[in-house]
């Protein structure tokens, strides 16, 4: 709640206040009654406002700092056999690799972006397909928070790749109001291992944490 700031005529009264004190004599010229002391007092309600303003522009920070949480960054590296896996934890697991964990409840996680980071060893990954996504969300209600990411671009490629994405802003995407949303690598189709394939992925995660009030 903001504070009100003071007016000199109102607030402080000083019009009536002020009239109480007889004219005053400065370098030998006569000032109106009081007028001396105005200008003391508009000065003091300067100060005033500008603390203020100060206060109030503190308390609406102190405000969104207590909703949303400053810029997060998760950093988490898959293996050869999380890459081809489907099991919890893999990309082909129906919760997809867990990068960021779930949020506490009354809370959501804003994805924002992400960059990923292949390194390639020995022989390329086979198999899967043009379907890996960020997803937020939890089994059975997940959301794609991302556009699809190319095999050749990332998994399958026969040497190192960084590839970038963003979250999705051409329609609204619904969110797990329970705080359960994990954020998440998919890959809709397996990921084959050909026999020497050893490629690692690091992902790093840039999101929010915001409290729900629900």
């Amino acid at each position: 709640m903001a504070i009100t700031k003071l007016t000199t005529d109102s607030d402080l009264d000083l019009e009536a206040y002020l009239a109480a004190y007889p004219s005053e004599t400065y370098n030998n010229s006569t000032l109106p009654a009081g007028l001396v002391r105005q200008l003391s007092f508009n000065k003091v309600n300067t100060k005033l406002n500008l603390a203020i303003d100060e206060i109030n522009a503190a308390s609406l920070e102190y405000a969104y700092s207590t909703s949303a949480s400053g810029i997060k960054v998760a950093e988490t590296t898959l293996t050869a056999a999380e890459i081809v896996g489907n099991a919890a934890g893999a990309l082909n697991h129906a919760d997809g690799a867990i990068l960021v964990a779930a949020a506490a409840a009354g809370s959501v996680h804003e994805f924002i972006s992400a960059t990923l980071f292949y390194e390639y060893d020995t022989a390329a990954y086979t198999g899967g397909g043009n379907d890996t996504v960020i997803n937020v969300g939890v089994t059975g209600a997940q959301v794609a928070f991302s556009s699809v990411i190319g095999s050749a671009d990332l998994i399958k490629a026969a040497g190192n790749k960084i590839v970038q994405v963003n979250a999705l802003n051409a329609t609204d995407q619904a969110l797990t109001i329970t705080g359960a949303n994990v954020i998440s690598l998919y890959s809709t189709t397996i990921w084959t291992q050909p026999g020497t394939a050893a490629g690692t992925l690091r992902c790093v995660v840039t999101y929010r944490t915001i409290v729900t009030g629900l």
